[in-house]
């Protein structure tokens, strides 16, 4: 296999035609064009990229698009306009009604995209904790009790009796 130039794939800055930038990586030619919403998961993208060239692989990376989330105008079947925020794959497709309401949630969703938020339960948590830590808010909902401090206070009884029971 010919060796690959170290600056393979090439990573720079861009904007789409909605002037949201991103980072791009090109994979050409090996690949496409790839474009990330932030420069680490681009340098990341074009790493993974490296390593799986050296090892012989194809390149897969993961595509988010130029412009996500995507902002554009719609109108519902009684012919009312309104404007929508596209999240998936990451969440579902909002509506607003002015433009400047899209963008701006637009530029929140990004941000905590950017921050990691909502994208660490998958990586973190199996979809049974995630669901297991939902039932257990539900039933907390309406006190004053943290998560927290119910298992805490179920350990603290728990320990205790098996402390008793040992002890016996």
């Amino acid at each position: 296999m010919p060796a690959i130039k170290k600056s393979w794939p090439r990573i720079r800055p861009t904007k789409n035609g909605a002037g949201i930038e991103s980072w791009e990586v090109d994979l050409r030619p090996h690949g496409k064009r790839k474009y990330y919403p932030t420069k680490q998961e681009a340098e990341d993208a074009a790493h993974m990229a490296r390593v799986q060239r050296e090892r012989g692989n194809v390149v897969l990376v993961r595509v988010l698009k130029k412009s996500w989330p995507r902002v554009r105008a719609s109108k519902n079947g009684a012919g009312v306009e309104s404007w929508v925020v596209d999240l998936r794959p990451h969440g579902k497709r909002k509506y607003y009604p002015s433009r400047q309401e899209a963008e701006t949630a637009a530029h929140v969703a990004r941000a905590q995209r950017e921050r990691g938020k909502g994208l660490l339960t998958s990586a973190v948590f199996s979809k049974r904790q995630i669901l297991d830590a939902q039932a257990a808010f539900n039933l907390l909902k309406d006190t004053n009790v943290t998560l927290t401090e119910a298992v805490g206070d179920y350990l603290d009884r728990h320990h205790s009796s098996e402390a008793l029971s040992q002890n016996s």
